[in-house]
């Protein structure tokens, strides 16, 4: 039988790269014997759409889209089908039987979970450097730090309990810092036996980089600013916002972003030490701490003093407020751009809409 692979991220460890290699290799791969479904593939080469349609209700379902799908393993089917999307990591949880891996199954596939994981602590700031960039919300890290701690995606061994649920293999990759220096995509090919692909070059796929402490600071001073004259964002305003942020920041130096001090890089450890160690011994035969070591040196804060003129960086988070302020501005009161998209609801978000947590996800 061929194995369907079907990666579910996890988020915040190089889910985009990954996507993009997909889909700009896709004919390379198809000829190795890979399948990178192309039905309803948006330009980022996330699957999103395809898995949403997978597991719709049945009157709800985009069939013009399944169609695609089942044409293209119906022509290929001795091929492998790969997957990619973080949507399947909310998917498979809410889910005691997947629609997704159902579909699969069901016309002969050897279903298999691809899981990326890395230490807690370093999602936890990524994440909220990404979501503070995005206009997402306006929190302070501490804060943040102490919600994230109850977020259910961030306990790993859920996904032996999810492949144990679906019946299918778990495929567990561990994050290094080789694989976020260099790239996740040959380890990726690796681990899922595709050979024969040349691997990128580093950063060749990298899409999320770093993002600089100043512009962190210029994002959350742009939303006191909205938020003092009661404006709200969408997601059409917030995505037009971070791009006039990128493009204000994209020339003024600034070193990236970490906001755990010591004790609260300790505190996240301790709190899913147990949980990091059932799912390291389970996974990969070994401690977590052989596969994660601990650090040598912890990383030093350093979130601007927005209020403190003389501080480390506030000329940088200056400048790029400066530049970023008045589109932000402008973004915000335009009528054309008022109109949520049809998939929002009518609540936009702010530091105070902290439903969904980090990844859409359920809480303890």
């Amino acid at each position: 039988m061929p194995d369907c692979f079907l990666h579910v991220g996890t988020h915040k460890t190089g889910s985009s790269a990954i996507q993009a290699f997909l889909l700009e290799k896709r004919e390379q791969l198809l000829a190795h014997g890979v399948l990178v479904p192309s039905a309803g593939l948006p330009p980022n080469g996330n699957h999103v759409p395809l898995i949403r349609a997978l597991y719709s209700p049945p009157a709800q379902r985009d069939q013009s889209l399944l169609a695609s799908l089942t044409d293209e393993i119906t022509k290929y089917s001795t091929h492998t089908v790969l997957l990619s999307s973080e949507h399947l990591e909310h998917h498979l949880r809410v889910r005691a039987r997947s629609e997704v891996v159902d579909f699969f199954q069901s016309r002969g596939y050897t279903v298999k979970l691809v899981c990326v994981v890395r230490p807690q602590y370093e999602r936890i700031n990524s994440s909220y450097a990404q979501f503070t960039k995005a206009f997402r919300w306006n929190l302070n890290v501490n804060l943040y730090v102490s919600r994230a701690l109850f977020v259910n995606s961030l306990f790993y061994s859920r996904w032996l309990r999810i492949a144990k649920e679906q019946d299918v293999e778990l495929i567990a990759m561990a994050y290094s810092a080789a694989m976020r220096r260099d790239s996740i995509v040959p380890a990726f090919l690796r681990a899922l036996g595709i050979n024969g692909i040349a691997p990128p070059q580093r950063e060749e796929y990298r899409k999320n980089l770093p993002t600089g402490t100043a512009a962190i600071a210029a994002a959350r001073t742009c939303m006191d600013r909205l938020e003092a004259r009661g404006l709200r964002l969408n997601q059409r305003q917030r995505t037009k916002c971070r791009m006039a942020l990128e493009q204000a920041a994209a020339e003024v130096p600034s070193p990236p972003f970490w906001g755990l001090a010591p004790l609260a890089v300790l505190r996240i450890q301790d709190h899913y030490y147990g949980d990091n160690q059932y799912f390291a011994l389970k996974a990969w035969r070994a401690d977590w701490d052989e596969v994660f070591p601990p650090l040598e040196q912890d990383p030093i804060p350093n979130e601007i003093q927005r209020g403190d003129e003389g501080s480390i960086g506030h000329d940088a988070y200056a400048a790029i407020v400066e530049r970023a302020w008045p589109a932000v501005c402008r973004i915000a009161q335009d009528p054309r751009l008022a109109k949520p998209e049809a998939w929002e609801s009518d609540v936009a978000w702010s530091s105070h809409d902290f439903a969904e947590y980090l990844y859409d996800d359920d809480v303890v």
